[in-house]
């Protein structure tokens, strides 16, 4: 197979993953509050515990999220600048590991965006 090939082949790949992610609802959900923060030109670090967010939506429990074991108080959702830009942040604070929310595995986005409304709302009220 000729270069050229392999690379419009991987195009075509990375293409059609895109096109999934961005046709989720939940991952539009993601985007569209990223999107309002950086218009509004919000440039403040704020962190907040997963499930200190779920608590003011009254859910007290803490299910399992991802296919790792790990629980929702392992996690913390935060609004950082990460590279150039602020973005949002899923920090698993068990394992130190931090990613931009849009690089999460899409099992996370269903649950993260119902939590990003009360996210603001705490972030909004903190200043």
């Amino acid at each position: 197979m000729e270069f050229d090939q392999l690379k419009e082949q991987v195009k075509k790949i990375e293409g059609s993953f895109k096109s999934n992610l961005s046709g989720q609802k939940d991952y539009r959900e993601i985007i569209y509050y990223e999107g309002e923060l950086l218009k509004a030109q919000v440039e403040k670090d704020f962190k907040i515990p997963l499930s200190e967010l779920s608590q003011k939506m009254g859910d007290n429990s803490d299910p399992e999220l991802g296919n790792h074991g790990h629980k929702r108080s392992d996690y913390v959702l935060g609004w950082e600048k990460v590279e150039d830009s602020f973005t949002f942040t899923l920090e698993n604070i068990k394992r130190g590991k931090k990613l931009k929310l849009v690089k999460c595995p899409p099992v996370f986005f269903p649950h993260l965006a119902k939590l990003l409304p009360v996210f603001v709302e705490e972030m909004a009220t903190s200043a």
